[in-house]
């Protein structure tokens, strides 16, 4: 059974260039936040945008709770893996959002344009 790591462990790196240094972990991300930030840059590649394009981007978590606390939590994350200029979180469902599935199975719906 892997191990939970969790902010400000000790790790040490096993493998690759650094194999043998030691750190601290200083971020944990859920895996929420990178389905969104992988369903929001297929749904760009979707709308024909450029991989360089600055865009808007609004996110709807629907009713879980869970998801809209992970996507406030890793906003900076978020809007920087993806070059979104805005995030923001809807009140109600978008009605041409691009589903982004996430790991269990629920949905985040995701509206973008690209910055004028």
């Amino acid at each position: 059974m892997a191990a939970k790591i969790k902010k400000g462990d000790k790790v040490v790196v096993i493998t690759g260039r650094d194999a043998g240094k030691t750190g601290e972990v200083v971020q944990v991300m859920p895996k929420e936040t990178r389905a969104i930030v992988r369903g929001v840059n297929e749904a760009r590649r979707k709308e024909g945008l450029h991989v360089t394009d600055r865009i808007h981007l609004v996110l709807d978590p629907e009713h879980h709770e869970d998801v809209r606390a992970a996507i406030e939590r890793h906003k900076d994350y978020i809007t920087a893996e993806t070059l979104a200029v805005d995030l923001v979180l809807a009140g109600q469902r978008l009605a041409d959002g691009h589903r982004l599935e996430l790991a269990d199975g629920r949905a985040v719906y995701a509206g973008l344009s690209a910055r004028s």
